[in-house]
C-alpha cells in the first residue's frame, strides 16, 4: 500500500489524509473506520482528515489503510449515511499471504525498536517473557498458524474470508482487487 499511495499521491489529482498527531502513520493511513472513536465522530470528521487537498485539483480522496479489509461493514455503514455507498470505489492489493506477514512482523519489529513501542507492537514479544521479541518462526508458530488452523477471521491473509464480506455489501464493479506481485514485476504495466 505505501508503494502505490506514494504513486497516487505524486499525481496532482489524488489526495491522502493528513497525519494525525501523535500517531505513526505517514498520512497514506486515516485509520478512521477502524477505531470506534474515529466511526463515532461520523463522516464529517472524515472529511476533515481532507481539508488540506486543493479543491480545484483534487478528483480522488485515498485512504490506503490496509486493516479496513477487517471492517467492511464500518465502510458501508459510513457512506451508506452519507448516501454515497454505491460511489465509493474500493482497491485491494492482495500480497502473497507468507510475504504480507513477514512484512506485519518487520513492522512489529520497528515499533518494537522504539523508546515507547505501542500496545499493538506486543503482538511480537513473547507472552511468556516479557517485552522479548519473538523470531519470526516463533512468532509464526504463537500467532500465525494458530488462526490459520481455525481460520480466525483477525488473520489478514484469509483474503477470501474478507472478500466475501465486501462482495456482499458493495457491488463487484466498486471493487478492484490487485496483485502486489504484479505490481512489483512490473511496476509500469501495473500502474
Amino acid at each position: 500500500t505505501t508503494a502505490l499511495a506514494n504513486y497516487f499521491c505524486h499525481r496532482r489529482d489524488f489526495c491522502g489524509p493528513k497525519a494525525r498527531p501523535g500517531v505513526s502513520y505517514t498520512g497514506k493511513e486515516a485509520h478512521f473506520f477502524d477505531e470506534d472513536e474515529m466511526m463515532a465522530k461520523k463522516l464529517s470528521h472524515y472529511e476533515s482528515l481532507f481539508d488540506h487537498c486543493s479543491k480545484n485539483t483534487t478528483r480522488v480522496y485515498m485512504d490506503a489503510t490496509p486493516k479496513y479489509m477487517l471492517y467492511p461493514e464500518n465502510v458501508r455503514k459510513i457512506y451508506e449515511e452519507h448516501g454515497t455507498a454505491d460511489t465509493v470505489k474500493i482497491m485491494f492489493t492482495l500480497r502473497e499471504p507468507v510475504s504480507r506477514d513477514l512484512s506485519w512482523y518487520n513492522h512489529l519489529l520497528r515499533e518494537n525498536n522504539k523508546a515507547r513501542p505501542p500496545e499493538w507492537a506486543k503482538e511480537a514479544t513473547d507472552p511468556n517473557n516479557s517485552g522479548k521479541v519473538l523470531n519470526f518462526a516463533n512468532y509464526t508458530e504463537l500467532r500465525i498458524l494458530p488462526s490459520m488452523r481455525e481460520e480466525h477471521p483477525s488473520n489478514r491473509g484469509l483474503y477470501a474470508h474478507w472478500l466475501r464480506k465486501w462482495f456482499k455489501l458493495f457491488n463487484r464493479s466498486q471493487i478492484f482487487v490487485a496483485s502486489y506481485d504484479d505490481f512489483r514485476r512490473n511496476e509500469t504495466d501495473f500502474l
